[in-house]
């Protein structure tokens, strides 16, 4: 029979995730920018804010969000709506993103935000977001 161990040899360990901020301010240039994710990271959720309104005069800005197995993992280009101002977003199983519950990351890996710029004629925009992650083996959680 399983011994069931009292409170005393109960180990509890508590640490408030880790965020991490950015911002994207871009209207020339499609560009991709990375978060790194140490091995043993569970990232629980990712979200944009739309603070200034991307515009194009052909073509539509777009941003996407999620790591080198699925591009669009966390947040797809019809999720974000960076050419509204005031748009706030975050991982929807709803909307269908793979990572919608977040995501454990076993081996070192890094978190993808691509921008794809307007065709012609855009003037920037600021994106802002954060991307909430904790480090379960710096936690002690895991081996």
């Amino acid at each position: 029979m399983a011994k069931i161990p009292s409170s005393a040899e109960l180990l509890t360990v508590q640490r408030t995730p880790t965020v991490v901020h950015f911002e994207i301010t871009s209207a020339d240039s499609s560009q991709t920018f990375s978060i790194p994710v140490k091995a043993g990271t569970f990232v629980h959720e990712v979200a944009t804010f739309v603070q200034v309104a991307f515009t194009a005069a052909t073509g539509t800005p777009s941003l996407k969000i999620g790591d080198s197995s699925n591009l669009n993992g966390y947040l797809n280009t019809d999720d974000v709506v960076v050419d509204i101002i005031d748009t706030f977003t975050t991982s929807s199983f709803a909307r269908g993103e793979a990572f919608a519950y977040g995501k454990y990351y076993a081996v070192d890996d890094s978190i993808k935000l691509t921008f794809v710029a307007a065709t012609t004629g855009g003037t920037a925009g600021t994106v802002k977001g954060f991307v909430v992650l904790s480090n379960v083996k710096l936690d002690g959680i895991a081996e």
